[in-house]
């Protein structure tokens, strides 16, 4: 009696490590190359979320070079914090990606909003994703970019729309007005974009006719 109730836990113990094996192996071998640039940075936010930091280093691209203390403070300082998580749920409010295009073979570009329940969509942030090792890797946000980096993009031919916006955005408590002709500029060369918001269009209305 003794030897079957030990054979039948032989038997469930081995099935138990069986799946515990293949679904260990099926999330080492989990196709991360065959992920859309939208689809690694919903698993960025998520592994955000949860604090999943094997994951946050996986699809996070590390510049040659960089130490892995450094490595370690970037993984977590990307973790979110128990305070935004609060402030989000309190406000109903939840972050998704919107769209997510490829660039060139290397780089590609994703947009993040926070939808509210009530509706109201506000454009976050743009990140930047860098191909590395054959998947596609967090880079940076496009806000980290200095003033002097977005004029740099204006004066491109053609000029990037996002710095107009991203830079007006940089100055709007010390140049309202300028800010201001940015994101004019900005509707104007991307009248669909991704920035475009009734807070922006509010902003407009009510400080185009400023004095230049």
């Amino acid at each position: 009696m003794k030897r079957k109730i030990a054979n039948k836990l032989c038997i469930v113990a081995f099935f138990w490590g069986v799946l515990i094996f293949m679904a260990a192996c099926s999330d080492s071998k989990k196709d991360w190359s065959k992920m859309s640039p939208a689809e690694i940075v919903e698993r960025y936010l998520a592994a955000r979320n949860s604090g999943d930091t094997a994951t946050i280093r996986k699809i996070t691209y590390f510049s040659p070079g960089e130490t892995e203390s450094e490595i370690e403070r970037k993984i977590q300082s990307a973790v979110a914090s128990a305070e935004e998580k609060g402030t989000l749920r309190i406000f109903g409010v939840k972050t998704k990606v919107e769209y997510g295009k490829v660039i060139d073979s290397d780089t590609a570009e994703a947009g993040i909003i926070m939808d509210a329940v009530i509706g109201r969509r506000t454009p976050l942030m743009q990140v930047v994703l860098k191909r590395d090792e054959g998947i596609w890797k967090y880079h940076y946000s496009k806000s980290e970019l200095t003033d002097e980096q977005l004029r740099e993009m204006i004066k491109r031919n053609p000029p990037d729309p996002d710095a107009f916006y991203l830079l007006g955005r940089k100055m709007i408590a010390s140049n309202r007005k300028r800010a201001t002709r940015y994101f004019m500029r900005y509707k104007e060369l991307a009248p669909d974009g991704f920035w475009i918001s009734s807070s922006m269009n509010d902003h407009i209305k009510n400080n185009a006719l400023l004095d230049p």
